[in-house]
């Protein structure tokens, strides 16, 4: 079993990995579907023996292909959103324990009376360092899965898809939506596009 140092310092080598290696799609016209991107990255990761990666892109290709062998991206999108904001709970979860654990360690600045307040002490000590190395971790995951995301669709260019749309006769809110819901998809938020065809 590796120990945490060298653990941390194979994942490192493998993030070194990927960072000198960007991904090249292969098919003819030089685009590629979520899911076959997210494949092929689990198996690049599994050939550098970056665990956490080929781990964390196991679990987002299982809970999206639950249904279909071969989901949109659309799906998988949300996958990775749900993924995402439950590991952004988590994290403030966990610094949330953090926190309590400092105001407890510095109220009682060091010092131990009996044996049992230093066993206490000790034992506080440990939980801190486990709860660092799990937030290191999640944020870690953060930071795999967030590439992934596409980038965040503006207002301008909503506007101007609406505006396009109602000068074509298209003036329908639900049609409307629809046809944004249709071009972007998990992209966008719903609420904001509800918000300019209103005004």
């Amino acid at each position: 079993m590796l120990s945490i140092n060298e653990s941390a310092v194979r994942d490192m080598k493998a993030r070194m990995y990927f960072m000198n290696h960007d991904y090249k799609p292969t098919n003819k016209d030089n685009t590629m579907s979520l899911l076959n991107k997210i494949k092929q990255d689990r198996i690049d990761a599994m050939k550098s023996k970056y665990k956490q990666k080929v781990d964390l892109l196991g679990v987002i290709l299982g809970e999206a292909t639950k249904q279909t062998k071969e989901p949109s991206d659309d799906m998988i999108l949300k996958v990775l959103k749900n993924n995402i904001t439950t590991t952004q709970e988590v994290i403030k979860t966990l610094n949330r324990q953090l926190e309590k654990h400092n105001t407890t360690m510095a109220a009682q600045d060091g010092y131990c009376a009996t044996a049992e307040a230093l066993l206490e002490h000790m034992n506080r000590c440990s939980e801190i360092q486990h709860i660092e190395i799990a937030v290191g971790a999640a944020k870690n995951e953060l930071n795999l899965l967030t590439p992934y995301l596409p980038a965040d669709i503006s207002v301008h260019d909503i506007r101007t898809f609406v505006d396009e749309k109602k000068a074509a006769g298209e003036d329908d809110f639900g049609t409307l939506m629809k046809l944004c819901k249709a071009k972007w998809g998990q992209s966008v938020d719903m609420k904001v596009v509800s918000q300019i065809i209103k005004g």
